[in-house]
């Protein structure tokens, strides 16, 4: 069974992990490949990739009109791990990505994308810090990204880190941090104009997280009270915003009954909880990223774990009121597919990536897209020679243009590729 997100998505170590990170003070589960960079690549319509090749690409896996093509990424010298974590992308051509690379220390690693290349953009690491991790981006403007993570003091303890760009440098920003807690985590954020939320989870002792959201408006953050289920532990780890006054976050709890999904919505004033599907015969659901277009239509994807070990993918449709369970495919003779981020361009337009990690022949690229009612599963390429592939975030700037990017092991060390498709996915 694939564990939700509750700290940075992945750990950077180049391996698999069960359950542990080389980031911050603890170990936390982990539902995906540790491995080095992750870059997303954004192009303009008639452009390619620059200058870099990947290899023979192997045949995808569904057949369609359009395709998913392979881009090379530029990967970090042998002993430098690089990860980025978020991405967002206000137009094609102008893009934030941020996360965290490490060698003799650990730091945020931040990126922009220019429409032509990428250019690292140097990120401040908090004093006395141990080490210091992004975990999401998200901008309103080329000249305003708010990044959000967590740090590492020197007592081995963890607090709130968030950063902000001004279109010309990366620049740290006070953060909130609840009274007594000994972790702190921001895990994901979504900003409209000049408000922003950030969830995440927090803990006055070891494993025994509650959630956490935290308000940015523009000059200053600070902790809002969440609903709690009544639980052992648990962490949001994915929020979408309309406006100031209305997001939808969902999460897991983790405890008596792992893997029980919940969801969250912010109107202005408070945070109230959601009634989530359960599921029946013993399964778990983990609801892992949530995509609004309006305040009346919200789509979550994630995985539903069978009590075998079995997973396959889920997509559900928040109304304003009620929860619609949409059918989705799953890869033939597999027994482990998940669906870990989506993107929606209307409520009836969507695109979501993850990975296909039940088959014998090792982790493969997952890529579902939704139009109208139904979703399909879409051809994507997996980088040639990979032991392990798969897709762990989507952005699409448009109907036309979607950007995923993922990780890949090979030989025994991991790379970074991204993926790009260009074609109408308009609902009907």
């Amino acid at each position: 069974m694939r564990q939700p997100k509750r700290r940075s998505r992945h750990g950077i170590n180049g391996a698999p992990s069960a359950g542990s990170s080389l980031i911050g003070a603890r170990p936390r589960p982990v539902h995906v490949l540790t491995v080095g960079i992750v870059v997303a690549t954004v192009g303009a319509l008639a452009g390619g990739t620059a200058g870099w090749a990947i290899g023979r690409l192997e045949p995808a896996r569904a057949s369609g009109h359009a395709t998913w093509s392979l881009q090379a990424v530029p990967n970090p010298p042998v002993g430098v791990a690089t990860q980025l974590n978020g991405v967002s992308c206000v137009t094609a051509p102008s893009c934030a990505g941020v996360g965290v690379s490490t060698s003799h220390t650990i730091g945020p690693l931040t990126e922009r994308w220019n429409g032509t290349t990428w250019t690292s953009t140097p990120a401040p690491s908090p004093a006395s810090s141990r080490s210091s991790v992004l975990n999401d981006v998200s901008c309103t403007l080329t000249t305003n990204c708010l990044a959000v993570g967590e740090r590492t003091t020197a007592t081995g303890a963890t607090r709130s880190l968030t950063e902000r760009w001004n279109g010309k440098a990366w620049a740290i920003v006070s953060s909130a941090n609840p009274q007594g807690a000994a972790y702190v985590d921001l895990n994901a954020v979504s900003c409209v104009r000049s408000s922003c939320e950030a969830v995440g989870f927090t803990s006055a002792r070891t494993f025994h997280d509650v959630a956490l959201a935290e308000h940015w408006n523009g000059r200053t953050w600070t902790v809002q009270a969440v609903a709690r289920p009544s639980t052992a532990s648990l962490a949001l780890v994915s929020v979408s915003c309309r406006s100031a006054s209305w997001c939808l976050a969902v999460g897991h709890t983790v405890g008596a009954r792992v893997g029980t999904s919940f969801a969250e919505r912010w109107n202005g004033a408070r945070w109230s909880l959601i009634t989530a599907p359960e599921q029946a015969g013993g399964e778990t659901t983990f609801l892992r990223s949530v995509s609004c277009t309006s305040t009346h239509s919200c789509v979550v994807v994630g995985d539903v774990a069978a009590a075998s070990g079995t997973s396959t993918t889920l997509a559900l449709q928040w109304d304003g009121a009620t929860w619609t369970k949409i059918a989705t495919p799953n890869v033939p003779h597999t027994t482990m597919d998940v669906l870990e981020s989506v993107d929606c361009m209307t409520g009836v337009s969507c695109v979501a990536v993850g990975v296909d990690a039940g088959s014998s022949k090792g982790d493969k690229t997952l890529v579902e897209r939704r139009s109208g009612a139904s979703w399909t599963v879409m051809a994507s390429p997996n980088p040639s020679g990979a032991a392990s592939s798969q897709l762990v975030a989507v952005s699409c700037t448009a109907q036309v243009v979607c950007e995923s990017v993922g990780t890949y092991t090979a030989s025994s060390r991991t790379r970074s590729f991204a993926e790009r498709y260009v074609g109408l996915l308009t609902g009907r």
